[in-house]
């Protein structure tokens, strides 16, 4: 679902970067990036992905802490 998301993103990214519209392009690609962030988390099981379950949400600082947790 949410790789299904941040195709969605990209595509609305693309439509936003042929108008020039750059506000709404970095906006896109943020949240498409997010969503894969969320998505590389449950697949691979990382300790920021059970405390966003637990809490209920994702918080700025989990994605961080993800991302950086991914990139090891």
């Amino acid at each position: 679902m949410r790789m299904e998301l941040a195709k969605r993103y990209l595509t609305e990214m693309d439509e936003y970067l042929r108008k020039g519209d750059a506000v709404q392009v970095s906006e896109k690609a943020y949240k498409a990036a997010e969503e894969i962030v969320k998505a590389l988390t449950k697949k691979f099981n990382v300790p920021e992905h059970q405390q966003a379950v637990k809490e209920g949400m994702w918080y700025t600082y989990l994605l961080t802490r993800a991302a950086d947790t991914l990139s090891v």
